[in-house]
């Protein structure tokens, strides 16, 4: 029984060792798949990472590494694809992310006083932009970076648009707010120029809303001020109907004063003739717009104006108005069908060899693919480039594919680009190897082709102008930059329109004389110098207008609202380009050219007529003796000391009236062209 008894323990004492060993090979075969486990989790945010920095590569980033600056050759070739790349090697982007390079910059910067203290004796007029160029010199004697004045002006007027953000935070929470730009303190020199500023534009919004606040009051005294004023207007129908025979004939002026003098009998309220135009014309405006809300919603918008049943009177005629204008802009675009290439075949590669040649190919023509390339915003430069790709791809395979075939594999191969990219930004499964055409196209599409994430708030946002435009909105500043000129947009249709007058890309032409022009509406608004259309009418004198920007300048002179002031000698003007041809003449700044002389002027207009001087034929002609003259006051000297009796001198007095219309006309002429030259976009 012992025997029995130890035999018994020892069977079970091996089988309990082999159980612990069993136990022991289980915990370390589990140990094992642990750290096969980790390593491959490791593995896969290595390669999220790497995804992740190309994501981030077009982010301006607050707190940039030290990296070395990138050297520019200083003769870049002219060729479409070298100049994209060479501007982007220029961005601010890249330029921002050397600390080294910005501190030079902004200690350059504090040292030249009279670049940006408006109280230094020789402080410049921003205007011109070519007294940065003595920042531009020492800087790229130092780090190699051949950068044009213009450009750092640019670049220092994003980091001043981020620094008076900063203080703008650090001034409204009481100095209790950490800044998260690094070179936030080294800026400081600016402060007291930046709060001056601020504080005199709040004085000037301060005083400008007690006045608004004061003449514009809704208390219900006023309110039956406006209706009595309304109700006036509408019994006067020849101020409003352009249709009433007495339209263009009354005298507004002496019938604002009726209305004046019946509301002061009515309601014993004193309002003068001017006056009761002003308020007539606000609310005629705002119900106006009202009216277009009304008909955009097709009647589901409820209008919020107090007194839109009271100008009910006015909406057959402002109605015919919308109506005529949205039918002109409809009349001009063009319609054509984009996605035609969607019906025909892709091109398919047998080897995955041809298919990364392809990429390659793709590649060198960022026109198709970088949204920040000039050429990318054109469908003229596009197509030409759509063209020079296909002969090269014809050229490399010994085939003859077609344009549509050629548009449909860049499609398809975007579209899968782009669903490869949304299933490692989301961590879908399935996705942890990368094929190397993904990786070959994310070595330039990475940065161009959306989704993103953004870093701020973690939010997927589907295409890159809409996640240019949601980083915007959380460091403020502009989301389109023009490459070109640096000149920033909130709306990608006005980059868009910028770089067509950059690149002399006119889509759209005149039917009856082949001018051609940026946008539909400068078309439709052309069309008037040919039909003689002039809706736009002022109601004091009567004055007719092709566009509403050119009437609400005289609208303005009749109120005495100038908008710009010449910090030099105070006049006041109305349009920008006024401004800016005034300043001009005060620092003699002459930037307009002569082509054939090579005289300077500085302003347009007077370049336009010394241009007169050069032309073959003379423009002004003399009645009496056929004599012509370049320039209207060399005729008119001629006529006097030449013709001198009377039958000649009534000749020269009817003349001389017709070539004044002329030369107003053509005064007219010259501020269109101007303020094409100014405006990016113009209003219809």
């Amino acid at each position: 029984m012992q025997r029995k008894l130890r035999d018994a323990e020892k069977q079970t004492a091996t089988a309990a060792a082999e159980q612990q060993q069993q136990q022991q090979q289980q915990q370390q075969q589990q140990q094992q798949q642990q750290q096969q486990q980790q390593e491959q989790l490791q593995q896969l945010q290595l390669q999220l990472q790497q995804q992740q920095r190309h994501m981030e590569q077009n982010v301006l980033e607050l707190t940039p590494p030290a990296t070395p600056p990138t050297p520019i050759p200083p003769n870049s070739p002219t060729s479409s694809v070298a100049s994209s790349v060479d501007l982007k090697l220029r961005t601010r982007r890249e330029l921002e992310r050397n600390r080294e390079f910005v501190c030079s910059l902004l200690v350059a910067y504090e040292r030249s006083e009279k670049l940006w203290n408006p109280k230094h004796p020789d402080y410049k007029y921003n205007a011109k932009r070519s007294v940065y160029n003595e920042l531009a010199a020492p800087l790229q004697s130092v780090f190699q970076i051949p950068l044009t004045g213009a450009e750092v002006f640019a670049v220092l007027k994003e980091l001043r648009g981020r620094y008076r953000r900063e203080l703008s935070k650090l001034n409204s929470l009481g100095g209790k707010y950490k800044s998260r730009l690094w070179y936030f303190e080294k800026m400081h020199f600016l402060r007291g120029v930046i709060e001056a500023k601020r504080a005199e534009r709040e004085a000037k919004s301060e005083k400008s809303s007690e006045t608004d606040s004061e003449s514009t009051t809704k208390s219900a005294q006023y309110r039956e001020v406006l209706s009595c004023l309304i109700d006036g207007f509408r019994r006067q129908e020849c101020l409003w109907n352009p249709q009433h025979f007495d339209y263009n004939n009354c005298c507004k002026k002496e019938l604002y004063r009726e209305i004046s003098a019946a509301l002061l009998e009515e309601l014993n309220y004193e309002m003068s003739g001017e006056d009761c135009y002003k308020e007539l014309q606000k609310l005629r405006t705002r119900y106006r717009k009202e009216l277009r809300m009304v008909i955009k919603h097709k009647g589901l918008y409820l209008p919020k104006l107090w007194c839109y049943d009271e100008l009910e009177f006015l909406q057959k005629i402002l109605q015919e108005q919308i109506f005529n204008k949205i039918s002109k802009k409809k009349g001009v675009v063009e319609s054509y069908r984009r996605t035609k290439f969607i019906d025909a075949n892709s091109i398919s590669f047998e080897l995955q060899e041809d298919q990364l040649q392809f990429v390659e190919i793709y590649r060198n023509y960022p026109a198709l693919w970088d949204v920040d390339h000039p050429d990318f915003r054109s469908n003229a430069y596009r197509t030409h480039a759509l063209g020079q790709m296909l002969e090269e791809l014809n050229t490399t395979f010994q085939r003859a594919y077609t344009t549509a075939e050629l548009e449909k594999t860049l499609f398809e191969l975007r579209k899968d680009f782009s669903a490869q990219k949304r299933k490692i930004l989301t961590n879908a499964s399935g996705c942890s190897s990368i094929s190397l055409l993904h990786a070959k196209l994310g070595q330039f599409l990475e940065p161009n082709l959306g989704p993103f994430r953004c870093d701020v708030c973690s939010e997927l946002v589907k295409t890159c102008d809409q996640y240019k435009v949601h980083r915007a909105a959380h460091d403020g500043t502009q989301p389109f930059i023009c490459t070109l000129c640096g000149k920033g947009f909130q709306m990608p249709c006005n980059l868009t329109v910028h770089i067509r007058r950059h690149r002399r890309d006119f889509p759209y032409a005149c039917e009856q004389c082949d001018k051609r022009f940026a946008t539909s509406t400068e078309v439709a608004i052309h069309m008037r110098t040919h039909t003689g259309e002039r809706p736009y009418i002022c109601d004091l004198c009567g004055k007719s207008f092709k566009t509403w920007s050119f009437f609400d300048i005289h609208r303005r002179t009749h109120l005495n609202q100038s908008s710009f002031h010449c910090p030099i000698c105070d006049k006041g003007f109305y349009e920008k380009n006024r401004f800016t041809d005034h300043m001009n003449a005060h620092l003699n700044i002459r930037k307009h050219l002569c082509t054939v002389c090579g005289k300077t002027f500085t302003t347009y207009g007077n370049l336009k007529k010394h241009t007169e001087l050069h032309l073959a034929v003379k423009k002004y002609k003399c009645g009496a003796c056929g004599k012509r003259f370049a320039q209207f006051a060399s005729l008119r000297w001629h006529r006097k000391r030449e013709h001198t009796s009377e039958q000649q001198q009534q000749q020269q007095q009817q003349e001389e009236e017709e070539e004044q219309q002329l030369e107003q006309e053509v005064a007219v002429e010259v501020e269109e062209e101007q303020s094409q030259q100014y405006s990016p976009t113009v209003n219809i």
